[in-house]
Formats: structure tokens, C-alpha cells, sequence
């Protein structure tokens, strides 16, 4: 993926303090009064995704033919800080429409621009689906297939711990179209959760329970030739480069909640 800070369109800059108090002004409001409900009942309020991409929230970094705002990672991260503050759970989701967006318009054609258009305008709720029982963080073993019939693509294989995935109305799938040559057969698929044989079922997790896991399961899913995107391994791992500033900066929001939280505690303590 482009780096988003030389993306940035010149002369797109903010106030950086000023966006960090409309973050957590926005994350005060939208996620606090939901975030417990959504754990007990282990549901993703949708109404948030809606509210964040209203907000500018999503596609932070996108370029602005999509309707992304075309800053850069510096305010992405603050963003994801002042979100975990609250709740890192809703954080994530917010984290996932950003990366899985990014997937959508840098590697894709007019149509994929367009649902990263409506991901970004709170239109389009998608996941990123890359994750397998046996291949956790060892993606150049992804096993999903993808096997070519005339004018589409027929997809098989397990996808597992999938935020969003039973949720989502685009999954954006890693699969194996060339197995003989490696981590350099894989493309993504930008494929409608509905597709007959596709199949979803949550996975009971102690965390993240507002923004649910999945196990998604394509059992001989066809889906036409345009679903491919122009990325696979090597464009994927560079997403992560920029993945893990993100949840580092998700991990520091919410451990600055415990530390608040905690000398709170030993204030009041007797």
C-alpha cells in the first residue's frame, strides 16, 4: 500500500490538537453511551460505523475521489488513540474499514473504487479476511483456493477469527489462484458476504465482543472475474507495516484509560 504521509494531498493539513479533541469528543459521545450494550449482546452496533464515517473517521488517509479526507498516518494513529481511550473493541472496526478500504481503491478497478467510496460514506461495511485455522500470522501458507471457471472464480477454504466477517457486506479474501508459485499466487477478492457458499458463524471470544469474531467458510463460492483485485501477498504485508502503527496506537489509548483509571483507584483506595 502507498505510504499515506507522501500521499497526502499538498496542502491538506489540520490542527492537530484540535483534531485530537473532536476524536475524543466524537468517542465520548458515540461510543460510550454503546459500547457496554454491544459487549453483553456481543453485537456490532452498525449505527456507530455510520456515525464514524459521518464524523470523517473513515478512510483517514484515502485519497479524496474516494471522499477520504487524504491526511496521514500521524492523524490516523491519533484518531485510533482517542477511540481505544473509550473502547478499543469499536476502535478496531473503525481500524478494519480503513485498511480493508485501502485494499479497495489502491489495488482495484471503478467498481472497487466505488465500494471503497461507499465503505468511506458509511454505506458499505466490510472485513478483511485473510486469517486460517492453520495459517495464522503465516500468510504465505494461506490454503483458501481460488480456481478459475470461464468468467469466474470458484473460492474453498476456512477463514478464521475475521473481525466483522458475519457483519460485513464485502469481504475482502486472501486466496491461493497459483498455488505452484507460492506467496506469489495469491490475489484478493472483493466478494459479497451473501454469495451463495459462503457461510459465517461467530466464535465466542472474551474480547473484542462489540466488533465480533468470525469463522467464514467458502464452500465452492463462485464469484465473477471482476471480484479480483490487483494485490496479494506482498502488497498485503506492507498493509501490516502500517496495520501495526495502528494498533499500537490503539494499545496506547486504552492502556492510558487504565492508567487513569488505576491512580483513580489508589486515590480513593482505604
Amino acid at each position: 500500500m502507498g505510504n499515506p504521509n507522501t500521499r497526502r494531498a499538498p496542502g491538506n493539513e489540520v490542527d492537530r490538537t484540535a483534531f485530537r479533541e473532536m476524536c475524543r469528543v466524537f468517542a465520548e459521545r458515540e461510543i460510550g453511551p454503546r459500547w457496554q450494550k454491544a459487549d453483553e449482546e456481543k453485537r456490532f452496533p452498525r449505527e456507530f460505523y455510520v456515525a464514524a464515517a459521518k464524523a470523517g473517521l473513515i478512510g483517514i488517509t484515502a485519497t479524496e475521489d474516494v471522499g477520504g479526507a487524504d491526511l496521514g498516518a500521524y492523524e490516523e494513529a491519533i484518531a485510533m488513540e482517542e477511540l481505544a481511550k473509550v473502547n478499543p473493541n469499536l476502535a478496531v472496526s473503525v481500524l478494519v474499514q480503513n485498511v480493508a478500504g485501502s485494499i479497495l481503491y489502491e489495488y482495484g478497478d471503478a467498481q472497487h473504487r466505488e465500494l471503497a467510496r461507499k465503505t468511506i460514506a458509511g454505506e458499505c461495511l466490510v472485513a478483511i479476511t485473510i486469517t486460517e485455522p492453520e495459517a495464522g500470522n503465516d500468510i504465505q501458507n494461506v490454503s483458501t483456493r481460488a480456481t478459475q471457471d470461464g468468467d469466474e472464480w470458484v473460492l474453498d477454504g476456512i477463514k478464521s477469527f475475521i473481525t466483522l466477517g458475519g457483519d460485513a457486506d464485502i469481504l475482502v479474501t486472501l486466496a491461493q489462484t497459483d498455488p505452484s508459485a507460492g506467496r506469489h499466487g495469491m490475489r484478493f477478492f472483493a466478494v459479497d458476504r451473501r454469495t451463495p457458499g459462503i457461510q459465517t458463524s461467530q466464535i465466542d471470544t472474551y474480547v473484542n465482543r462489540p466488533a465480533p469474531t468470525f469463522r467464514v467458510m467458502f464452500d465452492k463460492a463462485r464469484v465473477p472475474a471482476s471480484c479480483m483485485l490487483n494485490a496479494g501477498f506482498a502488497e498485503i504485508m506492507a498493509g501490516f507495516n502500517r496495520e501495526r502503527i495502528m494498533v499500537a496506537a490503539r494499545w496506547l489509548g486504552h492502556m492510558q484509560t487504565a492508567l487513569d483509571w488505576g491512580l483513580e483507584y489508589a486515590r480513593t483506595r482505604h
